[in-house]
């Protein structure tokens, strides 16, 4: 299931498709990269459900260059505190 999911994805992305290399399985248990990226993972996927579920107010901020972007008013924080994120697993694994 997982190598036809990547075998469709390079397909279909074949900008990237060329510096993508095999699809690997392994524990994250043992494997510390794979434990990290795996974190990383969640942690993107987190804020990402955050996010659609209470999106921040935004304003046209102009940059130091002139240019302008559309940025959250304020950088957003969650409800639980900074003990809910997941940034904070992160950290503790990766002094570990």
């Amino acid at each position: 299931m997982y190598s036809a999911a990547h075998s469709n994805f390079k397909v279909k992305n074949p900008n990237i498709a060329n510096i993508m290399r095999g699809l690997m399985h392994s524990d994250d248990k043992k494997n510390r990269p794979l434990q990290v990226a795996d974190m990383i993972a969640s942690m993107g996927k987190e804020s990402a459900f955050r996010l659609l579920q209470d999106p921040p107010e935004l304003e046209m901020k102009v940059r130091a260059n002139g240019t302008t972007q559309l940025m959250p008013k304020s950088p957003y924080i969650s409800p639980e505190g900074p003990e809910a994120n997941a940034e904070h697993a992160f950290l503790e694994l990766a002094a570990s």
